[in-house]
């Protein structure tokens, strides 16, 4: 591409920005999986190697490799996470707001479905009418498009469809 063409089209690199932003997104998200999985690969490896002897790995070893505390029991782990959520506490307050607006938007999702697929749906149709209108080359592009969009409304309407017959129960 010569320079003239990013001179009259600058556009372009604010539209390739926002696309890479996703991109990036899932190159770090995948880079970062991969490291927490050899992570813990190391750590079995350690764990395994003290099993392998016969032995039980020393307190500091499984809480460096887990991030618990290898001290106490797996009971008190539970009450620890049951003290956490007293009701007084802020974080199971916010757990449980968090909680219930799931709850709710899941009971909407329906409305959200049959939303989108009226907006394609209607979409197609704009495309369909414009690609009776149009002349030459612009028609066939229109009806091109129109005929994506077309396929897309089908598949949103089938799921919203099913997420109206499959609605959860009001919260």
């Amino acid at each position: 591409m010569t320079p003239e063409f990013w001179e009259r089209h600058s556009w372009l690199i604010i539209v390739l920005a926002v696309m890479a932003v996703p991109i990036i997104g899932i190159i770090v998200n995948a880079f970062t999986t991969a490291l927490y999985f050899s992570h813990r690969r190391a750590a079995l490896e350690t764990l395994k190697a003290y099993a392998d002897q016969g032995k039980t790995p020393p307190p500091e070893v499984v809480e460096a490799l887990t991030g618990r505390s290898a001290r106490a029991s797996p009971e008190a782990w539970i009450d620890e996470f049951a003290e956490s959520f007293d009701g007084s506490d802020r974080y199971a307050r916010r757990a449980a707001r968090q909680a219930m607006r799931a709850a709710r938007w899941r009971y909407r999702e329906p409305y959200r479905r049959w939303n989108g697929a009226i907006t394609v749906t209607a979409l197609a149709a704009g495309f369909g009418i414009a690609a009776q209108y149009a002349h030459g080359d612009t028609a066939d592009a229109f009806l091109l498009v129109a005929i994506i969009l077309g396929a897309v409304a089908v598949a949103q309407v089938l799921t919203a469809l099913v997420a109206t017959v499959l609605r959860p129960p009001r919260p």
